[in-house]
C-alpha cells in the first residue's frame, strides 16, 4: 500500500499531520521556525585572548602557612599589649630582658611598640596572604618582601644567640618559595592580564 503525497500520514517524511507540530527534521535551519538563530556566546578567552590560569596548590600552601605564621604574631601582640597594661607584667619582661635599670614609662614603651608592632604585622600578613591568595600580584610580592625581610633579620639573630630563630626562618622561606613555583607566576600573570 503506497500513500500519496495528499494524504495526512505522519510516518511518511516530508509529511506532518494536522494539528501536530512539524517533528525536528522537518524544521527549518537556523533558530525556531525560520527565525535567525541565535548570537553564540564566545570561546573561554575569547574576550582580550586570556584565559585565567587555575590556581596552584602551591599558592594555597603558601598563604595558609601565612595564615598559620600570622596567628601566633598577633597572639603575641595582643598579649604584650595587654600585659603592658600591668606594671608588675612590665617589670617582669624588663627584668627578664635585661632592662631593669630603664624608669617604667621606657619599658611600658617599648612593650607598646613591642606588641602593637606585632598585631600589626599579623594583621598585615594575614591581609596580604588573604589577596595573594586571590590572585592579585602585588599582595604576592609584598609578600615576598616581609617574607623575605624576617628570613634575614631571623638568620642574623642566630648569630646573637637565637638558634630556635632558625626554625621560623626555614618555615617563613619555605613559604615565600611556594609563592613562587608550581606555576604561580602564571596564575599571577594571568589575573593581571584579566583586568
Amino acid at each position: 500500500m503506497t500513500y500519496s503525497t495528499h494524504q495526512q500520514n505522519p510516518w511518511q517524511q516530508g509529511v506532518v499531520a494536522p494539528g501536530r507540530p512539524a517533528p525536528p527534521w522537518l524544521r527549518p535551519q537556523g533558530g525556531p521556525w525560520g527565525q535567525p538563530p541565535p548570537p553564540a556566546f564566545p570561546a573561554a578567552g575569547a574576550y582580550g585572548g586570556h584565559q585565567e590560569v587555575r590556581r596552584p596548590g602551591t599558592i594555597l600552601a603558601a598563604t595558609i602557612m601565612a595564615y598559620v605564621g600570622a596567628g601566633p604574631l598577633m597572639l603575641f601582640g595582643a598579649v604584650i599589649l595587654i600585659g603592658s597594661l600591668n606594671e608588675s607584667f612590665v617589670e617582669g619582661f624588663a627584668g627578664a630582658a635585661g632592662l631593669g635599670a630603664s624608669p617604667l614609662a621606657d619599658q611600658r614603651m617599648l612593650l607598646l611598640g613591642m606588641g602593637g608592632g606585632s598585631l600589626l604585622l599579623g594583621l598585615a600578613v594575614t591581609v596580604l596572604a588573604l589577596f595573594a591568595q586571590q590572585g592579585r600580584q602585588w599582595a604576592h610580592i609584598t609578600l615576598t618582601v616581609v617574607g623575605g625581610l624576617y628570613t634575614v633579620v631571623s638568620l642574623a639573630s642566630v648569630g646573637n644567640g637565637s638558634p630556635q630563630s632558625i626554625l621560623g626562618a626555614t618555615y617563613v622561606g619555605v613559604a615565600v618559595m611556594l609563592l613562587w613555583i608550581g606555576g604561580a607566576g602564571a596564575r599571577y600573570r594571568s589575573r593581571r592580564a584579566r583586568r
